[in-house]
């Protein structure tokens, strides 16, 4: 129950940060003449420039509190909003630039725009051209589709900026840049890649991202400095990273879907930071592939997510010269992944409530040194291990003897990796028993009081979930053969040297 408590505390700390967003100004409505329907064909170049230029003239004159309502057809240009007023779509209307530099500018503040659709900004990343740039405050940005820019929405020092129920898929044909950027800073973005972020926020606060799609961008959502970001209900597929926060301060994170991206969520410096209910699923990129990195950041909560079928679950680095009560991790499921927590050396966190199971290697130490800042308990309670062995004579729902990880399978697998494939077979988990109990050395993990059964959110279900489980139970029964046949053949050559032995004495 106390575990309960604290993950809808976190939850209620996520929503306070929406809620504190100013509304909008309402703005009084104007049809402009330059919107007529017999230009609801809008497919011809000379058409679309057409309205293109009624359109700019049009906002040009534009005057604060008016609503501009664009029928369908195509907008060719680049356009600018300086005043407070409305932009709305009907069905079909579109804006293009033509790809050619920014294709919508919004500099005033106050500044509504919904219902259109964006696209085809400048190649990028000269110039950092986009389909919707925001350099006003408490700007809405609703129901607007943006595809082919190079960055889908950017913001500069912004306030207040509302980006809602929206779709930005980007350059799908272009190569995705810098994969291994957040384990090596020397790695700069090149002029090489077309492929911008989804939502690039440059110092700004008070930014809301909600019911936000977005597919082959660079970041789904970028983060640079800047604080008070909330986002939530969102989707970032088959990109680089779901979210990538660098130096970001009180960054709330909920109901969100990363998947199939090179990693999910890379957070880096900065903090507080609070995380609840996402899934971050099939990240599997040599380089990067994590669910969640938290490097060097401080005061995160990471309550009741699922990281499942990444290459890492969880990683851990730092802050350097932290407590274990910097980050805590409580009631995630971190499930299916080849190694389900990284450690570095200096990480510093908190593990409890969290179900570990079905992963290739459970816990994995990255580098050398004592790991003296990471607890296995939170308000006496552990975690929940499928490897666990132990028993609950009392009842408590808490093993009566603690859960130990040596680290001996990531040591082996580290240097044959073509072992992941039987790293959770019952064979190999007996030789990381052995190996424990007669070498004598520290355990990686000590949890002193692992839970008897999962109280973190269940895994989704699915074909690929028993596709999972039929591997794990071929490879358990390929090393068992395996171990078998390696048994008989020492026992065989013990017996002959036994004999040779024999032999001579007599």
């Amino acid at each position: 129950m106390r575990m309960t408590r604290i993950a809808v505390a976190l939850t209620s700390a996520a929503m306070a940060l929406a809620s504190t967003l100013p509304s909008t100004v309402a703005a009084k409505e104007h049809q402009p003449d330059a919107v007529a329907s017999d230009h609801h064909d809008g497919a011809h170049a000379e058409a679309a420039t057409e309205l293109g230029t009624e359109l700019t003239e049009r906002l040009s004159r534009a005057t604060g509190g008016e609503t501009i309502i664009l029928g369908a057809g195509i907008y060719r240009g680049n356009f600018v909003i300086d005043v407070p007023l409305t932009l709305a779509g009907r069905p079909g209307a579109v804006l293009d630039g033509g790809g050619s530099g920014t294709v919508l500018t919004v500099k005033a503040s106050g500044v509504v725009v919904q219902g259109l659709s964006v696209i085809g900004s400048g190649a990028g990343p000269v110039g950092s051209p986009a389909g919707i740039s925001i350099q006003g405050n408490d700007v809405l940005i609703q129901d607007v589709k943006i595809n082919d820019s190079y960055i889908g929405i950017s913001t500069m020092k912004t306030r207040s900026t509302r980006i809602l129920d929206s779709e930005i898929v980007g350059r799908s044909d272009a190569e995705i840049a810098d994969e291994g950027h957040a384990m090596d800073e020397s790695n700069e973005p090149t002029s090489s890649s077309t492929r911008g972020d989804g939502i690039s926020l440059n110092d700004s606060r008070w930014t809301l991202i909600r019911g936000v799609k977005m597919n082959s961008v660079r970041d789904g959502i970028y983060l640079s400095f800047g604080a008070n970001t909330t986002i939530d209900d969102s989707e970032v597929r088959g990109s680089r990273y779901g979210i990538h926060a660098m130096y970001s301060r009180h960054l709330a994170a909920s109901e969100s879907l990363f998947d199939n991206n090179l990693s999910g969520a890379i957070l880096m410096y900065g903090g507080p930071l609070v995380m609840v209910r996402n899934t971050f699923s099939r990240h599997t990129s040599p380089s990067t592939g994590f669910g969640v990195l938290l490097r060097d950041v401080t005061r995160a909560e990471v309550a009741r997510n699922v990281m499942t079928e990444n290459r890492i679950g969880v990683q851990v680095e730092g802050p350097a010269g932290g407590t274990s009560g910097d980050n805590r991790l409580l009631l995630n499921t971190i499930a299916s992944n080849q190694i389900g927590i990284a450690l570095f050396p200096n990480a510093a966190a908190a593990f409890a409530g969290n179900s570990i199971l079905g992963n290739i290697v459970s816990v994995s130490a990255q580098g050398s040194g004592d790991r003296l800042k990471v607890e296995w308990m939170d308000k006496g309670a552990g975690n929940f291990w499928d490897t666990y062995r132990g028993f609950d004579e009392d009842g408590d729902g808490l093993g009566d003897v603690p859960h130990e990880e040596s680290g001996t399978i990531s040591n082996r697998i580290r240097r044959a990796p073509f072992l992941a494939a039987l790293g959770t077979s019952p064979a190999f988990k007996l030789i990381d028993a052995v190996h424990q109990r007669w070498t004598g050395r520290s355990p990686l993990v000590v949890d002193r009081a692992p839970l008897m059964t999962p109280l973190s959110p269940p895994l989704p279900g699915g074909p690929r979930a028993q596709g999972n489980r039929v591997a794990t139970s071929v490879g358990s029964m390929l090393i068992l053969v395996l171990s078998v046949g390696l048994m008989w053949t020492l026992r065989s050559r013990k017996a002959r040297r036994w004999k040779v032995i024999a032999h001579a004495g007599a």
